[in-house]
């Protein structure tokens, strides 16, 4: 099932670098959950167009939540934005290569919001099924990122 979303994914990717655009590498911290906090790494490209569409790749830390450990979680994701001239919101899906308690299936609702100075970027972003199946907690995580 991964693989029938990450090679539409990847093949818009490839698409999208015919147009000018940027790469956008990040790192943060994903909120708590039940007093344990992961670490976030993503990096994206984002295209130059009126409504940019982003490609996303990323990586959540384990997590050490009752009853157990969660595995790292690695997440592939595309997103429609809306742009100001310091500021960005946008919408889409993602697939997860683990599912547990916190993202309970392969396929993720992706939400972000952001400000942007120059070349740095903050951004806040959710991963949710919208409880579709099972018990999601979800995942909202800040990150700092540099674009080039």
């Amino acid at each position: 099932m991964l693989r029938n979303i990450v090679i539409p994914l990847v093949s818009l990717m490839l698409a999208g670098t015919a147009s000018a655009g940027e790469w956008q590498a990040s790192i943060g911290v994903a909120d708590e959950l039940d007093d344990d906090y992961a670490p976030v790494a993503t990096l994206g490209y984002v295209t130059d167009h009126r409504f940019p569409v982003e490609i996303v790749g990323g990586y959540i830390g384990s997590r050490d939540l009752a009853p157990g450990e969660i595995d790292p979680t690695w997440f592939l994701g595309t997103s429609l934005r809306w742009t100001g001239s310091w500021w960005f919101v946008g919408g889409g899906v993602a697939a997860v290569n683990d599912q547990s308690e916190v993202l309970s299936s392969w396929y993720q609702f992706m939400t972000l919001a952001g400000v942007r100075k120059g070349d740095w970027i903050l951004t806040v972003r959710h991963l949710s099924n919208a409880s579709t199946r099972g018990r999601n907690r979800g995942e909202t995580f800040l990150t700092l990122g540099w674009a080039w």
